[in-house]
């Protein structure tokens, strides 16, 4: 009986994140042209939803809820020892309220959001390495190579979102477009800790990690990343504003040169991982996974 049970369960739940996925693509085309001051807020709704399901059936739930423990337990810590020290991304805060000690409860959110998807897509680029982490370089390839497909998210948003948005404060500026280079190397060490923990738990736990039910199913997560990038790319062309900004060192940068600047990093970083990985998929390099 519980078999019977369980089979139109995990089908329903199958369908329900192909249509969270589908959900975010539309939402990030959609949402630069109806509310543009948004910016991808609505996306990461549908990110967090299908990152959740789409989890549950690659790892179960007991385990996805370890990767997000682990996800917003380092995540945390790193960045309010930053605020305090600037260590690792540099000296900033936070603007706005509904924070867990100096960071925003919603920030955390947006870690596993992200974190997800781009430890799928590194996966897949990789030929399916969440499967075999008994191998040692998948163990330390996959972390690497996850956390730099995480990295590159914050390469081409940073700078719309707190030059120009000033969702964060950056005290000392920075070089690229009023983002000090130590935020990329910030996130690099975050998201490589987060990840390389949760490899090592999975590595002792093989069987943790369930077949694939179709082979849809990995284009599934590369579609929720894509999103990300594809909402860059529109807003760059449907927010365009005349004018610049200050940042907190008194450099001056011109709000349609951080925009273009976005555009370009999306473009070549998220949009292109996200092709390289369909066409992974495409040429069946996933078998057995």
């Amino acid at each position: 009986m519980s078999t019977t049970v369980a089979q139109p369960t995990q089908a329903n739940a199958g369908l329900f994140v192909v249509l969270l996925a589908i959900a975010a693509v539309a939402t990030a085309l959609i949402t630069p042209f109806v509310a543009p001051n948004l910016g991808v807020m609505p996306v990461f709704v549908f990110l967090i939803l299908f990152a959740l399901v789409h989890g549950s059936l690659r790892y179960g739930l007991r385990n996805l809820l370890v990767f997000i423990a682990i996800c917003l337990v380092v995540s945390n810590i790193y960045e309010n020892v930053s605020i305090l020290t600037g260590f690792p991304f540099g000296w900033y805060h936070y603007s706005g309220g509904g924070k867990l000690f100096n960071v925003p409860l919603m920030i955390g959110t947006y870690y596993f959001a992200i974190g997800y998807s781009s430890w799928q897509v590194a996966s897949i680029l990789l030929d399916g390495a969440d499967a075999r982490l008994q191998r040692r370089i998948n163990l330390f390839a996959l972390p690497a190579v996850a956390s730099v497909v995480m990295t590159v998210f914050d390469l081409s948003t940073d700078a719309v979102a707190s030059t120009i948005g000033h969702f964060w404060i950056w005290h000392d500026g920075g070089g690229f477009y009023g983002v000090p280079y130590t935020n990329y190397l910030g996130w690099t060490l975050t998201t490589w800790t987060f990840y390389q923990l949760f490899a090592f738990y999975l590595a002792r736990r093989p069987a943790a990690v369930r077949p694939a039910p179709t082979r849809n199913f990995f284009v599934l997560p590369v579609l929720a990343y894509a999103s990300l990038g594809l909402n860059t790319v529109v807003s760059a062309f449907t927010t365009a504003v005349d004018g610049s900004v200050v940042d907190q060192a008194g450099a001056s940068w011109q709000i349609s040169h951080i925009q273009e600047a976005a555009f370009l990093c999306a473009t070549y970083t998220v949009v292109f991982l996200s092709v390289l990985a369909l066409l992974k998929i495409a040429r069946g390099d996933l078998r057995g996974s």
